[in-house]
This record gives structure tokens, C-alpha cells and sequence, in this order.
């Protein structure tokens, strides 16, 4: 039964074709062609995808230098002042915030 659907549509698509042409019956070479311009088809449609994708998912180099652990070991070291602490926590966050989109939104 399968094999008669997938046949029928065959026909149904290669009829068309042929009577434009002009032709009874295709040739090798025609369902060659019309392979290979389906291929390609695929292929383009594929490569478009990849492309799309890697631009998506492209990474972001400048990031913030420090996370929020670094800062907080330079805190507990002694290194940093709280009062600096609190500024370049801020910053880190605020700009987390922007880059995701999640800041107040009010």
C-alpha cells in the first residue's frame, strides 16, 4: 500500500512536468536533474540553518572581566574595600542584567 501511495505521487508530480515538456515518458536524465535541483534544495536550506544557528549562538568575548566569586575572594582577602566590593558587584550585576534583558522592568 505504501509503495503505491509514494508511486501515485510520483505521478502526480511528474505528470505536470512532462506535459510541459511536451514528452511521454522522462528519461534518466530527467529525474537526474530534478534530483539534483531537489539536493540542492536540501543542501541550501541546511547550510542557511547552520549559518543562522552559529550566528544565534554566537558567544559574547567581552564579558565581564570579574565574576561575582572573584570579587568575593578579593573581599575575603582583604583586597578590595567593602565599599568597592559593593560598587563593582553592582556594575557586574547591572550589566548581567542588561545583557539577559531581565532588569526591572517596571
Amino acid at each position: 500500500m505504501r509503495k503505491a501511495v509514494c508511486g501515485m505521487t510520483v505521478i502526480a508530480i511528474g505528470r505536470p512536468l512532462l506535459a510541459a515538456t511536451g514528452r511521454e515518458q522522462s528519461s534518466l536524465w530527467d529525474v537526474a536533474f530534478y534530483g539534483a535541483i531537489v539536493l540542492g534544495a536540501v543542501l541550501l536550506v541546511v547550510l542557511v540553518a547552520y549559518w543562522y544557528r552559529a550566528r544565534v549562538h554566537r558567544t559574547d568575548e567581552s564579558g565581564p572581566t570579574f565574576s561575582l566569586a572573584d570579587l568575593r575572594e578579593l573581599r575575603d582577602r582583604g583586597q578590595l574595600a567593602p565599599d568597592e566590593y559593593e560598587r563593582l558587584r553592582a556594575m557586574i550585576v547591572a550589566e548581567v542584567q542588561e545583557r539577559t534583558g531581565s532588569g526591572s522592568q517596571s
